[in-house]
Protein backbone atom coordinates (compact mmCIF):
# COMPACT_ATOMS: atom_id res chain seq x y z
CA UNK A 1 0.00 0.00 0.00
CA UNK A 2 2.81 2.04 0.74
CA UNK A 3 4.40 3.47 -3.05
CA UNK A 4 8.18 4.55 -3.24
CA UNK A 5 7.28 7.71 -2.18
CA UNK A 6 6.61 7.30 0.82
CA UNK A 7 2.77 7.93 0.28
CA UNK A 8 -0.03 5.41 0.65
CA UNK A 9 -2.39 4.66 -2.36
CA UNK A 10 -4.63 1.32 -2.65
CA UNK A 11 -5.91 -0.34 -5.94
CA UNK A 12 -9.20 -1.62 -6.90
CA UNK A 13 -9.52 -4.88 -8.41
CA UNK A 14 -12.25 -6.35 -10.37
CA UNK A 15 -13.72 -9.85 -10.02
CA UNK A 16 -10.90 -10.66 -12.81
CA UNK A 17 -8.09 -10.11 -10.48
CA UNK A 18 -7.28 -6.84 -12.60
CA UNK A 19 -7.07 -3.55 -11.02
CA UNK A 20 -9.16 -0.98 -12.40
CA UNK A 21 -8.69 2.15 -10.45
CA UNK A 22 -5.84 3.30 -8.50
CA UNK A 23 -6.41 5.79 -5.47
CA UNK A 24 -4.97 9.22 -5.31
CA UNK A 25 -1.87 9.32 -2.99
CA UNK A 26 -2.30 9.78 1.29
CA UNK A 27 0.15 11.06 3.51
CA UNK A 28 -1.01 8.40 5.93
CA UNK A 29 -2.46 4.37 6.21
CA UNK A 30 -4.83 5.85 7.99
CA UNK A 31 -6.18 8.14 5.37
CA UNK A 32 -6.10 5.52 2.70
CA UNK A 33 -7.93 2.97 4.87
CA UNK A 34 -11.22 5.59 5.76
CA UNK A 35 -11.19 6.23 1.81
CA UNK A 36 -11.17 2.25 1.37
CA UNK A 37 -14.05 2.04 3.33
CA UNK A 38 -15.68 4.94 1.68
CA UNK A 39 -15.51 3.05 -1.40
CA UNK A 40 -16.61 -0.19 -0.33
CA UNK A 41 -20.10 1.61 1.02
CA UNK A 42 -20.54 3.72 -1.84
CA UNK A 43 -19.74 2.33 -4.74
CA UNK A 44 -22.59 -0.14 -5.22
CA UNK A 45 -24.80 3.04 -5.38
CA UNK A 46 -22.27 5.11 -7.52
CA UNK A 47 -23.43 7.47 -10.43
CA UNK A 48 -22.70 5.70 -14.14
CA UNK A 49 -21.17 8.06 -16.17
CA UNK A 50 -21.09 6.83 -20.22
CA UNK A 51 -18.14 8.19 -22.15
CA UNK A 52 -20.51 9.05 -24.77
CA UNK A 53 -22.54 11.41 -22.57
CA UNK A 54 -25.81 9.20 -21.18
CA UNK A 55 -25.85 9.52 -17.45
CA UNK A 56 -27.45 7.17 -14.73
CA UNK A 57 -27.10 5.42 -11.85
CA UNK A 58 -25.80 1.51 -11.24
CA UNK A 59 -24.56 -0.95 -13.87
CA UNK A 60 -26.44 -0.12 -17.19
CA UNK A 61 -28.77 -3.02 -18.73
CA UNK A 62 -28.98 -4.47 -22.48
CA UNK A 63 -29.17 -1.60 -24.95
CA UNK A 64 -27.08 0.75 -22.33
CA UNK A 65 -29.80 2.51 -20.56
CA UNK A 66 -29.53 1.96 -16.90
Amino acid sequence: MRGRTGLFRFDLVGPNGKVIATSQAYQSRASALRRIESVRKHAVNAELVDQAGHQGRGRPSEGGRT
